[in-house]
């Protein structure tokens, strides 16, 4: 929906681009505290030392810098994968608009049995 109207308004490639960037920055801050549980279980860490909003919010330590740049590499592969998409598409309906060459016209001859089989001709 928003890629849509983004698309409308800015290009389709900026909103390609915005779509990964947006994707992937909010993947990254919704699973990042997750992964920092499973990392402090598996050091044998306590995961939660207290529940208070500061001990929470340190889910998120070291998020911000690797999230940006993670998400502007998604962005960038959004971007390229749909111009190729988009290349390989024109290619192909290229390809099929283009008249064939017609091929020679065959020729009946008759066989000495009295069976008619095909006959090309060939040359001028």
């Amino acid at each position: 929906f928003g890629r849509a109207r983004i698309a409308g308004e800015l290009g389709g490639d900026l909103a390609n681009f915005l779509a990964g960037l947006l994707g992937r920055l909010s993947e990254v801050y919704l699973v990042h505290p997750l992964k920092t549980l499973r990392s402090r279980q598996q050091q044998g860490q306590t995961l939660l030392p207290s529940v208070s909003p500061a001990a929470i919010l340190r889910l998120w330590n070291g998020v911000g810098l690797m999230a940006v740049a993670d998400a502007a590499k998604i962005g960038i592969r959004f971007l390229l994968i749909e111009r190729l998409r988009t290349l390989l598409q024109w290619l192909l309906v290229g390809r099929h608009k283009r008249p064939r060459a017609a091929l020679p016209k065959a020729q009946v001859a008759e066989v000495s049995v009295g069976t008619v089989v095909p006959y090309v001709a060939r040359g001028g």
